[in-house]
């Protein structure tokens, strides 16, 4: 992240040491402009798109065509242009603010080459793309090399990696630890030098023993919050047992986070859940959480962490009523369930007066699931436990994950990443259209029959 802001001018070159050459000449950046001017575009992690101005609006915005007369017409026809020429299928004329997560990462990537760079970085750019996006950005990526364009890539997904780059740099630790030529690229090596481990150590090993049905879900239909008149999750039953985790796995798209969301009343739903036993009403988030339902939203940033808090009040802020003396916040209580959550978890750089801002993605994944945990709940929903995040935080959430189900309590995790299903899970539900396609039993099942499984099945309108 530091790496990327010094290189889109967000650290001006004068704070750091060092030389920063485009095209062999020393360039001196105060400001993103000066990045920009220099040939330099970015398309950062998080999203950062103006959800009121339209397409092309935020396409042009700081380059408008016409000089000091903006002319929509104008805008719109050049920009409809644009994006035929580089295959990025948007309307120019929609507002931004209606587009999907995976859109409006089209949509960053569109206004980055806009300005015909350069350099291009990409920070994480799949992580909200269907498998139809992320071949149409490796195409456009192919085909920005071939026109002389410099791509840097900044990933966590090896199969990208291996996939795209034809040189690989590893950071560990703030510093170059490894550059591997495309011929000498394994996924062995890859890992060892992002981690200082062997692959092995990725997923535990783990042999459960599931219980009696925990958490049940039976002709679950959810409408879609975006389209009036569809559903997003359309007559879904699962059963996940004490001591068990199972995956939902299926295209961006196929109602897999609309179907967590439903669970713990922030969706409307029909159709009967259960937990232990007692049904959860739908619509009534905290009666979700007082059975025994804790949720890890897939936005961390915008959807569960509390910037304007500190770490302390982000651990304990999902069940206050245990951190309270004599009806009033016992502050002692909150720094010593801060503590040891921080402990726990092992969140790297975290204090208990902390501010978020300064943890890693990956740490602030940590604190997020400190806080679902903070519940004491029976079941936890996790949806993309690990979207964002470097391989060693992953494989640290994984051993929670295995350390949860150990402990008896069941976990219902979606993940886009197939490796992460078949790694984790007990058993796999592959979702499309909004309908269950099908069940695995992951000990027995390959990557390309949930592959095959994710591009299979209902692709109606959900009616």
């Amino acid at each position: 992240s530091t790496l990327i802001k010094i290189l889109d001018g967000q650290y001006p070159t004068s704070t750091i040491s060092g030389e920063l050459k485009v095209d062999g000449v020393t360039v001196e950046l105060t400001s993103p402009d000066d990045a920009r001017r220099s040939g330099i575009a970015v398309v950062p992690q998080e999203t950062s798109v103006i959800d009121t101005m339209t397409v092309a609006e935020n396409i042009v915005l700081g380059r408008w065509p016409g000089g000091r007369v903006i002319r929509q017409g104008r805008v719109i026809t050049e920009v409809s242009a644009f994006l035929g020429e580089v295959g990025i299928r948007l309307d120019a004329r929609q507002l931004a603010g209606e587009l999907s997560a995976s859109r409006k990462q089209l949509l960053m990537i569109a206004r980055a080459l806009y300005a015909r760079p350069r350099v291009l970085l990409l920070d994480e750019p799949t992580t909200a793309l269907t498998h139809e996006e992320v071949e149409n950005l490796y195409r456009i990526v192919t085909d920005l090399r071939t026109h002389g364009v410099t791509v840097l890539l900044i990933s966590h997904k090896l199969e990208e990696i291996t996939h795209l780059c034809d040189t690989v740099s590893v950071l560990r630790d703030s510093e170059l630890v490894d550059t591997i030529p495309r011929s000498e690229l394994t996924r062995d090596r890859l890992v060892r030098s992002m981690t200082g481990k062997d692959l092995t150590f990725l997923y535990p090993e783990h042999r459960r023993s599931p219980g009696e049905p925990l958490l049940t879900v039976t002709g679950v239909t959810v409408p879609d919050p975006r389209v009036h008149g569809r559903h997003a999750v359309v007559d879904v039953s699962i059963t996940v047992r004490a001591g068990e985790v199972v995956g939902i796995g299926g295209p961006l798209g196929a109602g897999r986070s609309e179907l967590l969301l439903s669970l713990v009343g922030a969706l409307p739903r029909s159709g009967t859940v259960t937990v232990g036993g007692k049904v959860v009403p739908p619509h009534k988030p905290g009666h979700a959480g007082r059975l025994g339902l804790a949720f890890v939203p897939e936005e961390r940033k915008t959807e569960g962490l509390l910037f304007n808090l500190d770490i302390a009040a982000n651990t304990t802020v999902s069940a206050l009523g245990r951190i309270l003396r004599l009806g009033f916040l016992s502050r002692a209580k909150e720094r010593s369930a801060a503590e040891a959550a921080i402990d726990r978890f092992h969140i790297v750089g975290a204090t208990v007066k902390g501010a978020l801002s300064t943890l890693s993605g990956g740490n602030q994944q940590k604190v997020l699931l400190s806080r679902a945990l903070f519940t004491h709940p029976k079941v936890v929903l996790l949806d993309e436990p690990t979207k964002g995040v470097d391989i060693a935080a992953k494989a640290e959430i994984y051993r929670l994950i295995d350390s949860l189900a150990s402990e008896g309590l069941s976990v219902l995790m979606v993940s886009s990443e197939l490796p992460e299903l078949l790694g984790n899970c007990d058993r796999i539900y592959m979702m499309n259209g909004g309908r269950m396609v099908r069940e695995f039993d992951s000990r027995q099942t390959t990557r390309e029959q949930l592959l095959e499984a994710a591009m299979s099945g209902s692709v109606s309108n959900h009616e």
